[in-house]
């Protein structure tokens, strides 16, 4: 018996770790271009957007990359990440401090989530079942000075 529910322990704990692997490959192919199209909808010039891999420290072989950075119009950069996530995983969001993020787009965020963005000065945007988050991203723009129409 002990055995039989170490193997079904075993095999459960491989099938998450497969799932989050997939839906982390996913996240890599559809966050920039996600940003992207926000971007284009909100207007920002191509200029002012740049989606090259970065890190805080390029002398380090453990640094983190970051999503993108945006700057605005007298050159202040910002770092932005995207995460695709659900709400049965809010530890993702814990990816704010190891990229040094000032904008955070998400799928899903907790209150306590928000909560802790907004104590850090963050801005971010929720983007499920949120028919506002285009307009939420304009205004998050324009509080930062990045051009948008």
């Amino acid at each position: 018996m002990t055995e039989s529910l170490l193997v079904i322990n075993a095999l459960a704990a491989k099938k998450i770790a497969m799932m989050g692997g997939a839906w982390s490959s996913i996240g890599k192919k559809v966050e920039k271009p996600l940003l992207l199209k926000l971007c284009e909808l909100c207007g920002v010039p191509k200029k002012y957007i740049d989606g090259s891999i970065f890190k805080k420290d390029g002398t380090l072989n453990f640094d983190r990359e970051v999503d993108f950075k945006l700057c605005n119009k007298t050159g202040k950069e910002y770092r932005v990440e995207v995460k695709l996530m659900g709400k049965g995983n809010p530890e993702s969001a814990d990816v704010i401090y190891a990229r040094d993020t000032d904008i955070f787009v998400a799928d899903t965020l907790s209150k306590q989530n928000k909560n802790q963005l907004k104590s850090e000065d963050i801005k971010y945007v929720e983007m499920k079942d949120n028919p506002h988050c285009v307009d939420n991203f304009k205004v998050l723009l324009k509080e930062l000075n990045i051009p948008c129409k």
